[in-house]
C-alpha cells in the first residue's frame, strides 16, 4: 500500500514583482506549480509541511520587499 500526502497552497501577492520573484524561487527549488498569466496568484503542491511553511515565509518576504511603501520607509 502506498499513501502520498499532498498539500496545495495558493499564494496570492499584492505586487507583480513579488509574483515573478516567487516563481523564480520555485523554479530554483524544483517545485511543481501552476500560474495563470496576468494573475498574482501561484498554486503550488507540496509533500511536506516544512516545504509549505518555507514557501509561505518566502511569499511574505518577497511581497514586503516589492512593496513601494516599504522602500519609502527605508529611505527616511
Amino acid at each position: 500500500m502506498f499513501v502520498e500526502k499532498t498539500i496545495t497552497g495558493k499564494f496570492t501577492f499584492q505586487f507583480e514583482q513579488a509574483t515573478k520573484n516567487f516563481i523564480q524561487w520555485l523554479l530554483d527549488n524544483n517545485k511543481d506549480f501552476s500560474y495563470k498569466m496576468n494573475s498574482n496568484a501561484v498554486t503550488v503542491k507540496f509533500t511536506e509541511d516544512e516545504e509549505f511553511e518555507a514557501a509561505f515565509a518566502m511569499r511574505d518576504k518577497l511581497d514586503n520587499e516589492a512593496n513601494p511603501q516599504m522602500q519609502l520607509d527605508l529611505e527616511d
